[in-house]
C-alpha cells in the first residue's frame, strides 16, 4: 500500500514539473527564511542565560527624574557596597569598571586592547566563566593582579606545548606605560553571547589603591561602572526596590536624592533594554526580536499560501484522476492520504533545499550582522529538531486544504469536465484573501526597508554643526601638556596637514564626560546636566565650528576660568541673544566660571539624542586625541609622516588613526544591519510573493480558458486579454496596500521615535512601495497572461 502511494506521488510530481519546481522553490525559500530568523532570534535570546544564578542577579541602575526622564546603567561608586551592607536580602555584590581601551606591554611587545575591565573577586561568585588556571577566589584579591583570557595569554606569551597557558602565571604585563600587573589566572575565552566582552580583567582593589577615582563620591556617575547584586534564595526583589529611595536619602543631600531613583534591573533584561545600555554597546529590544519572529512566521505562511494556490491551480489536471479513482472505489480518506503524502514528500525535498540555501546564506547574513557562527551550527540538535517540526507543520498547513478540495471532487462532474472548485470565485474568495495577505506582508517589508534606508541616508547627510570630512583622529597617550603640544607643533610642519587640535573627544563621540552646571536665577537647586569637551584653542578652527558671539578659549585660560557654551545652554538660561551670554558667570562643578563665547549648536551624540547643553574649555593636561585636518590628495604619505613623528614622540605606544566621518557612520551600525536585514528578507518575501502571483495567474488562466477564447472570437486584442488577467491582481494589490499602509506606518513611526532627528513618513514612501509591488507583479504575470492570450481560440472552445 505504502509503495503504491509513493509511486503515484512520485509520478504525479514528475508529470507536473513546473508546478513541482515552483512549490519546491517557494517552500524552500520560506523554510530557509524562517530557519535563519529563528537562529538569529535564538542567539539574541541566549545572552547571559548560561549563568546558573542568572534569575537572582540584578544590575543597580539610575533614573534621573526631570522634565525628560533619562537613564544610566550605572550607580555611584559606593552604592553597591552600601546595598550589600544594609540589605539582608543581598547575598553578595560585585562591581565592574570597564575602561575598554588601553595599551599593554608584554614580553617587550606592545598591544592595543579594547576589552579591559577592573573587576572584584566576587565577580565569579555571580557569573559562570570557565577557568584554565588560577584560583577564582584569590586571583583578583590583591592590587596589581590580572587575569587574562586564553587567547590573550597565547598572544602575549606564546604557546610551547600543552602546559603553555599555565606557564603564563606569574608573568608581568604593563598597562598604558605606567602600571605593572602580575598574571594570576587564565580564563577560557568568554562566549560571544555575553554582555561582558572582557579579555583582560584587572583587580578592582587596584582602583582603590591608586586613588584616581573618588570611590566614596555619591554624586558623580560613570557610565563604565556597573554594580551587580545576587539576591538570596526566596528574597523579594520588590521589597528591596521599595527601600532604595531611603538609601539615597541617607547618603545624599535631599535636593540631590530627589533628582534620582535607583532601580534594580534583572540580568535577563540587560541585553534588551535600550534605556540603560550594556558593555557591548549593542542592545536588541524584544520588540525588534518579536517583529523579526513575525517576519519569519509570515514568510513561512506565504510559502504555504503559494503551495495552496499552485496546487489548487492544478485541480483541473487532477480532476479526472480523482474521478476515475473514486469510480474504482477509492474512499475520500485514501485520496486525502495520497495528497498529504505528496505534500510531505515535497516538504522533505523543500527542507533539503532550505538546508542548502541556509548553509550558503546564513554565514553571509551573520557576517553582515557581525554575529558569530558556530563551526558545527548545521549539526545543532535544536536546529535539526526545529527543521523537522517546521517540515511537519508546513506539510499540514500547506497540504490539508488542497487535499480536502481535490478529494472532494464529485466523480460524475469531473468525468464530464464540470468541476466543483470549492469556494466561489466571485468576490473575495479564500484564495484571493491569501494573495492579499501575501501582498500585505511584502508591502509592509518594502515600506520598512525604504524607511530604514531613508533614515540612514538622512543621518549621514544631516549637518552636525561641525566638519567631519578630511578629519583624521589619532589616539595619543596620557602625557604632560608640553609633550602633547610638542607633538602637535611637529605635525603641523608636515605639508599635507592643514590644522591640528588636541582634545579629549571629537565633537561627536560615543564616549562622553557629563557634569553639571547652574546659573544665577535658575529654577533648579541642583543644576542641569552638561556635556564636557576639554580641548585647545584650535578645536573650533579644525572642526570648522561657528563662533556666534564672544571670543574663543585661549591657551592662557586656566581650567574653567573661561568656557565656550553652545546655544542649548543659552536657551537653558532664558537668554534670547547669544551676545548677552558673553561674560556671564555660571557654576560648573561648584566652581564659578565666565562665559568667553557662544558656539553654534553641534551634535555631541548620534541623531537619536537631542542636542545637549555643552561646554568647551581649555584643559591641556587632559587630552587623548589629536584631530588632524589633512589634504586628501596624498593622505597615505601624510599619515606615514604622522606615524613616524608619533613613534618618535611616543615610542611606548601604538599608532592608531580613524577618519572621523567613518567613526560617525559607525554610530548607526545597528541601523545599517537592520537595513540590510530588511533588504534580504524583503527580497525573499518578493521572491515568494512572485511565486504566489504566478500560482494565482495559473489558476485564473485554467478557470477562464473558454472565456478568453470567447473574448478573442469577439475581437479582443492581446493587450485587452493581458489587462483582463492583471486587472484583478492590481485591485488585490491596492486592497492589500490599504491594509499594509497603516500597519507599516504604525510600526515604522514607532521605530523612528528612537531618533530625535528623523525623517517624516511622507506619502512618497508608500507610493514607491505600492508602485514597486505593481511593477514586480506585472513582470511576473506578464509571461503567463500573454501565453494564455496567444492560445488559439479554437483549442480553447473545443468541447471535450
Amino acid at each position: 500500500m505504502l509503495k503504491n502511494v509513493l509511486t503515484i506521488t512520485w509520478r504525479s510530481l514528475s508529470r507536473n514539473k513546473v508546478s513541482t519546481l515552483l512549490n519546491l522553490a517557494g517552500l524552500g525559500l520560506g523554510i530557509a527564511s524562517s530557519l535563519m530568523i529563528f537562529m538569529i532570534v535564538r542567539y539574541e535570546l541566549s545572552f547571559d542565560t548560561f549563568h546558573k544564578k542568572s534569575d537572582r542577579i540584578y544590575r543597580l541602575t539610575t533614573q534621573f527624574v526631570n522634565e525628560e526622564d533619562s537613564y544610566l546603567g550605572s550607580a555611584p561608586f559606593p552604592a553597591g557596597e552600601a546595598l550589600a551592607q544594609e540589605f539582608p536580602q543581598v547575598e553578595t555584590k560585585t562591581s565592574v569598571y570597564y575602561t575598554r581601551i588601553g595599551t599593554t606591554k608584554a614580553a617587550d611587545r606592545l598591544f592595543k586592547e579594547e576589552h579591559i575591565a577592573y573587576v572584584e573577586p566576587s565577580f565569579f561568585d555571580l557569573f559562570d566563566f570557565d577557568w584554565v588556571a588560577g584560583d577564582p577566589e584569590m586571583a583578583l584579591k590583591d592590587p596589581y593582579s590580572v587575569v587574562l583570557t586564553a587567547s590573550v595569554a597565547r598572544r602575549y606569551f606564546g604557546e610551547n606545548g600543552t602546559g603553555a597557558l599555565e606557564t603564563a602565571l606569574g608573568e608581568m604585563i604593563q598597562l598604558d606605560n605606567e602600571t605593572s600587573f602580575k598574571v594570576t589566572g587564565i580564563l577560557e575565552d568568554f562566549p560571544t553571547n555575553t554582555d561582558f566582552p572582557f579579555e583582560i580583567l584587572l583587580s578592582y582593589p587596584t582602583l582603590q589603591s591608586q586613588g584616581n577615582v573618588a570611590m566614596d563620591n555619591w554624586i558623580n556617575l560613570f557610565g563604565s561602572l556597573h554594580h551587580y547584586i545576587l539576591l538570596k534564595e526566596g528574597a523579594d526583589v520588590r521589597e528591596v526596590a521599595a527601600q532604595l529611595p531611603e538609601l539615597l536619602r541617607k547618603y545624599m543631600a535631599p535636593e540631590e536624592a530627589a533628582q534620582r531613583l535607583l532601580l534594580l534591573q534583572p540580568l535577563s533584561d540587560v541585553h534588551f533594554d535600550d534605556r540603560f545600555g550594556n558593555f557591548n554597546r549593542r542592545v536588541v529590544t524584544k520588540g525588534t526580536l518579536l517583529s523579526l519572529s513575525l517576519v519569519g512566521i509570515f514568510l513561512l505562511l506565504t510559502a504555504c499560501i503559494n503551495f495552496i494556490n499552485l496546487t489548487t491551480a492544478q485541480a483541473v489536471k487532477r480532476s479526472k484522476e480523482v474521478g476515475v479513482r473514486k469510480v474504482l472505489g477509492a474512499p475520500r480518506s485514501h485520496l486525502v492520504r495520497q495528497f498529504m503524502t505528496e505534500t510531505l514528500l515535497l516538504a522533505v525535498f523543500a527542507m533539503l533545499l532550505a538546508l542548502l540555501i541556509t548553509g550558503l546564506s546564513f554565514p553571509l547574513i551573520m557576517n553582515i550582522l557581525n554575529l558569530p557562527v558556530a563551526d558545527n551550527w548545521l549539526f545543532d540538535p535544536v536546529l535539526i529538531r526545529s527543521l523537522l517540526m517546521i517540515t511537519v507543520l508546513v506539510s499540514l498547513a500547506a497540504g490539508l486544504y488542497p487535499a480536502l478540495i481535490l478529494s472532494g471532487f464529485q466523480p460524475l462532474r469531473t468525468l464530464k469536465g464540470k468541476i466543483m472548485h470549492g469556494p466561489s470565485s466571485g468576490g473575495l474568495s479564500l484564495r484571493r484573501g491569501l494573495i492579499v495577505f501575501q501582498f500585505l506582508i511584502t508591502q509592509v517589508l518594502l515600506i520598512g526597508t525604504l524607511v530604514v534606508v531613508r533614515q540612514l541616508d538622512y543621518s549621514r547627510s544631516q549637518p552636525l554643526g561641525f566638519a567631519k570630512e578630511a578629519i583624521v583622529t589619532v589616539q595619543i597617550p596620557e602625557a604632560e601638556a608640553h609633550i602633547s603640544q610638542s607633538f602637535r607643533n611637529q605635525v603641523l610642519q608636515i605639508p599635507g596637514i592643514e590644522q591640528v587640535a588636541l582634545s579629549r573627544f571629537s565633537p561627536s563621540s560615543l564616549s562622553n564626560w557629563e557634569g553639571g552646571f547652574n546659573f544665577s536665577g535658575s529654577d533648579s537647586d541642583t543644576g542641569y546636566p552638561v556635556v564636557m569637551r576639554p580641548a585647545d584653542p584650535a578645536y573650533l578652527e579644525t572642526f570648522d565650528m561657528k563662533l556666534l558671539a564672544g571670543r574663543n578659549i585661549l591657551e592662557t585660560d586656566s581650567l574653567f576660568s573661561h568656557v565656550l557654551i553652545n546655544e542649548a545652554i543659552v536657551r537653558q538660561m532664558g537668554i534670547q541673544d547669544p551676545q548677552e551670554a558673553v561674560g556671564v558667570t555660571i557654576t560648573v562643578f561648584d566652581e564659578e566660571t565666565r562665559i568667553a563665547g557662544v558656539v553654534e549648536d553641534f551634535h555631541t551624540h548620534s541623531l537619536r539624542e537631542v542636542i545637549k547643553p555643552t561646554l568647551v574649555f581649555n584643559d591641556p593636561g587632559n587630552v587623548r586625541l589629536a584631530a588632524l585636518k589633512i589634504n586628501l590628495q596624498d593622505k597615505e604619505g601624510t599619515l606615514a609622516q604622522v606615524e613616524q613623528l608619533f613613534k618618535e614622540q611616543f615610542p611606548e605606544s601604538l599608532f592608531e588613526y580613524a577618519y572621523l566621518d567613518e567613526t560617525i557612520t559607525a554610530f548607526y551600525r545597528e541601523e545599517e544591519k537592520l537595513s540590510q536585514l530588511f533588504m534580504i528578507f524583503s527580497g525573499m518575501a518578493i521572491a515568494i510573493g512572485c511565486l504566489g502571483v504566478y500560482g494565482l495567474i495559473s489558476f485564473m488562466t485554467v478557470q477562464k480558458t473558454k472565456e478568453v477564447g470567447v473574448r478573442k472570437v469577439l475581437g479582443a486584442s492581446l493587450s485587452h486579454i493581458v489587462f483582463f488577467f492583471t486587472k484583478e491582481l492590481m485591485l488585490l494589490i491596492l486592497f492589500a496596500f490599504a491594509l499594509a499602509a497603516p500597519v507599516a506606518w504604525y510600526v515604522m513611526n514607532g521605530w523612528l521615535q528612537g531618533f530625535e532627528y528623523r525623517i517624516a513618513l511622507g506619502a512618497d514612501l508608500f507610493l514607491v512601495s505600492v508602485g514597486a509591488t505593481m511593477l514586480i507583479t506585472l513582470v511576473t504575470v506578464g509571461y503567463r497572461s500573454i501565453s494564455a492570450a496567444l492560445v488559439n481560440p479554437v483549442d480553447s472552445l473545443r468541447s471535450e
